[in-house]
C-alpha cells in the first residue's frame, strides 16, 4: 500500500535522523515531508496534524522524536480504519449491511 509505505519510510527516516544526529537541513526537510503527508491523509484540522505543527515549531531532538511518534500513531489509526472499511465492504457484499449505512 502506497500510504503505508510512505508513512513507514518517514518513520524510518525520522529515526535515522535522530540516530545519526544529522544536520538541521535534513531534519527540516523531513519535517516538511511528514507534515505534508499527514495533512494530505488526515486533513489540516486533524489532531495529529495540529500537534505535529506545534511540535515542529520547536527545534531539537524533542520535536523529531514527537514527530516520529505522531507518524506512528497515525499509521496505526489509518491501519485500523482500513481494516474496518475492508470489513464493512465484505459485509456489504455479503448483503449484511446496506451501502447507505456505511459512512466515510
Amino acid at each position: 500500500m502506497y500510504v503505508g509505505h510512505t508513512i513507514n519510510d518517514l518513520i524510518e527516516t525520522g529515526w535515522s535522523i535522530l540516530d545519526a544526529r544529522t544536520d538541521e537541513a535534513a531534519a527540516s526537510k523531513w519535517k516538511t515531508q511528514a507534515l505534508d503527508c499527514l495533512t494530505s491523509l488526515l486533513g489540516p484540522d486533524h489532531i495529529y496534524v495540529t500537534h505535529l505543527k506545534d511540535f515542529f515549531m520547536k527545534t531539537g531532538r524533542g520535536s523529531l522524536l514527537a514527530g516520529t511518534g505522531i507518524l506512528t500513531a497515525a499509521r496505526e489509526e489509518l491501519a485500523v480504519k482500513g481494516e474496518n472499511w475492508a470489513g464493512d465492504l465484505r459485509m456489504q457484499r455479503a448483503g449484511h449491511i446496506r451501502e447507505s449505512s456505511y459512512e466515510n
